[in-house]
């Protein structure tokens, strides 16, 4: 086996299609290159870090991608590095250091431009952060959501769809703008947004939502027969801004939708919008972290400081 560390710049053609192929191998997609190509090209440096994973064929069989974006840090601007993309063949999974090397390696590439890394992992590779490697816990990412089409949920409720259609309806019409109620959020860490970033993150299938200096951004996803609408992001991020977010939503697209859905932290329930109980949440999303650069401290370990939703990771 061999391992290196690269730049997506020194990615080959080859190289680009073997991540290709690996991916949908593992994750059971159907993702072409073009679309690597853009997620990797990142809005601050145009290039991501890579650890890879070669066999003795010089194929790659194991890959994970640090894609750098700017943060605010309270008063001080730095760098994070998203974990993205962590993908071993299963023929190659029973040396567990191999994760080690690809992480050690893009890390190694990256030199000392990273303040902070973060990630979402699933169940399985929880473990490889937190245990191995000693990441620490952010905290848990919550789940809000209208539902339209309550049969979609249960089917217990399959009768029960025309009431709950009336009841988002309802709430939608009872969702009004409260002044000063629900201001803007004053997170303290957060990511910097400009149109290079829109660009980079928004390209493809996305809806918009604009009204004056506000703007939402959401798309629809068929999730196993669910017919979901995801918000992805707003600003500013504000209890007033939500409800009529998702009240256009729901004007724009109730003929198509079952649910609409924001996942993300520090939203107090809304009267159209309802947080998910932990129980009934579809998969536990915990945020976790390692600091790299002393310009960054342990705040940056405790959610309530950051404002994180969809568009800060590598979904949807």
């Amino acid at each position: 086996m061999q391992y290196l560390g690269k730049t997506t710049s020194e990615l080959s053609e080859k190289e680009f299609s073997e991540l290709s192929i690996l991916f949908n191998h593992v994750f059971k997609r159907n993702i072409d290159v073009p679309f690597f190509k853009q997620k990797y090209q990142s809005p601050h440096f145009g290039f991501s870090f890579h650890g890879l994973m070669y066999n003795e064929d010089e194929i790659i069989v194991g890959a994970l991608t640090f894609i750098p974006f700017p943060y605010q840090f309270f008063s001080t601007r730095v760098i994070a590095g998203s974990a993205a993309d962590l993908m071993i063949h299963e023929h190659y999974r029973k040396d567990l250091l191999s994760f080690k090397r690809m992480y050690d390696l893009a890390l190694e590439r990256a030199g000392n431009v990273l303040d902070f890394l973060y990630a979402v992992p699933n169940s399985n590779a929880y473990l490889y952060w937190t245990k191995f490697l000693k990441w620490r816990d952010i905290g848990k990412i919550n789940y809000y959501i209208q539902v339209l089409n309550i049969s979609k949920i249960s089917s217990k409720f399959s009768r029960l769809d025309r009431i709950s259609r009336a009841f988002s309806g309802c709430s939608n019409m009872l969702a009004f703008d409260l002044v000063n109620r629900n201001n803007e959020s004053n997170n303290s860490i957060y990511k910097l947004v400009d149109a290079a970033y829109n660009d980079y993150r928004f390209t493809g299938q996305y809806e918009i939502i604009s009204q004056s200096n506000k703007i939402a951004y959401y798309t629809i996803v068929d999730e196993s027969g669910i017919k979901t609408a995801y918000i992805i992001d707003l600003l500013p991020f504000s209890g007033s801004w939500m409800r009529k977010v998702v009240k256009l939503i729901h004007a724009r697209e109730k003929k198509h939708i079952d649910v609409i859905i924001y996942i993300g932290n520090n939203l107090k329930t809304q009267i159209n919008f309802y947080k998910v109980p932990r129980k009934f949440e579809p998969r536990i999303l915990q945020l976790v972290g390692h600091s790299l650069s002393d310009k960054v401290d342990d705040r940056i370990y405790n959610l309530d400081n950051w404002l994180f939703n969809l568009s800060n990771f590598d979904v949807r």
